[in-house]
């Protein structure tokens, strides 16, 4: 049975806030950016543990989603569901 893949509020407003950054700048750009950041979690449903473990945020794991931008989300094997909880640009830690 597939997981469930939920993206907690947080992560949904760092998402926007990153799309509307760069949308000031390149519409086109931050629509594909949007897809890119958001479809980087689609395959998490069928295959939870895809992505390593994140070096800097224990419990963890990450997707370097793009050069810029990291997804990170935990994995409740238990409950059978993955959650993003943040999204984040690759020179910050969190």
């Amino acid at each position: 049975m597939p997981y469930q893949v939920q993206w907690r509020p947080p992560a949904l407003e760092q998402l926007l806030e990153i799309i509307e950054y760069v949308g000031q700048r390149n519409q086109l750009a931050a629509t594909k950016l949007f897809e890119t950041l958001r479809g980087c979690t689609d395959r998490l449903a069928e295959f939870p543990e895809l992505y390593p473990v994140s070096w800097f945020v224990p419990g963890q794991r990450q997707i370097v989603a793009h050069p810029n931008y990291i997804v990170l989300y935990e994995v409740d094997h238990r409950r059978q569901l993955v959650s993003v909880t943040t999204v984040t640009h690759s020179r910050r830690r969190r």
